[in-house]
């Protein structure tokens, strides 16, 4: 099974990644880093899951401006794991 952060994380971080590092804050990328060792494509999913709900623009007033591309940038991820595009 493939790595699903691969290319998708900050160079540096455990996944290492050619990533644009201003997208993800600090503890969405630890987050995504504790995905990854996660075991099987469920604990990954559950993750991404959290995640994406916690960086909704909508679960964040007065922040939508630096949530909404971390947000797409988790959708894309849960899009990739679960095979659409």
């Amino acid at each position: 099974a493939g790595r699903i952060l691969c290319g998708l994380l900050p160079s540096g971080s455990a996944a290492g990644a050619d990533a644009d590092p201003g997208v993800l804050d600090e503890p969405c990328i630890r987050a995504l880093e504790e995905a990854e060792r996660s075991e099987g494509a469920e604990g990954r999913r559950t993750m991404l899951r959290r995640l994406t709900k916690e960086y909704h623009p909508d679960q964040n007033p007065g922040r939508e401006a630096e949530v909404t591309p971390i947000f797409q940038h988790l959708q894309k991820l849960r899009n990739d794991l679960d095979g659409r595009r």
